[in-house]
């Protein structure tokens, strides 16, 4: 785990620079003021705001408080089979659905892979929502190898076309 004034001064250098700050934390979600964005994971979720998530009215009630807490532009909720969800302020939400659920053989390294993908589109310029679609699509990718596997561009266009 990251010092808190590491964290910090990262954050605030980021945004100094005008460059895309995307957290991946299991735990105390709240210290990341500032940030871009953050992808937690349900679980992770659900400890940070203390409450299960069962509802679209509840990952809604979680994505409010991240807000919150953090000052992120966007937080971008995994949610394994039930897809993705992206919370931005003003109470602006969209679902996303798991892409290709039929020929997952693996899902090592599939929420690090949206999470790397989701990271470079949010520091292209893309909105959150189509940047966690692309994570999503790169995500899709992945699960169909077994063990830790990548992608490259040119499987992420073939697989974007497909859709």
């Amino acid at each position: 785990s990251c010092d808190p004034k590491i964290i910090k001064h990262t954050i605030s250098l980021a945004n100094e620079l005008k460059v895309a700050c995307v957290v991946d934390a299991q735990r105390n979600l709240g210290e990341y003021k500032n940030v871009t964005s953050m992808t937690p994971n349900l679980p992770d979720t659900e400890n940070s705001v203390g409450f299960e998530i069962h509802s679209p009215q509840d990952l809604e009630k979680a994505g409010n408080i991240l807000l919150e807490q953090t000052k992120a532009k966007a937080i971008l909720i995994t949610c394994g089979a039930d897809g993705m969800f992206v919370a931005k302020p003003n109470n602006d939400f969209t679902k996303i659905p798991v892409f290709n659920k039929s020929e997952v053989f693996d899902v090592t390294g599939a929420g690090d892979t949206v999470t790397a993908v989701y990271s470079l589109a949010l520091a292209s310029g893309i909105d959150p929502v189509y940047a966690a679609i692309i994570g999503n699509v790169a995500a899709s990718i992945v699960v169909r190898q077994f063990g830790c596997a990548t992608t490259t561009v040119e499987d992420l266009l073939g697989a974007v076309e497909k859709l």
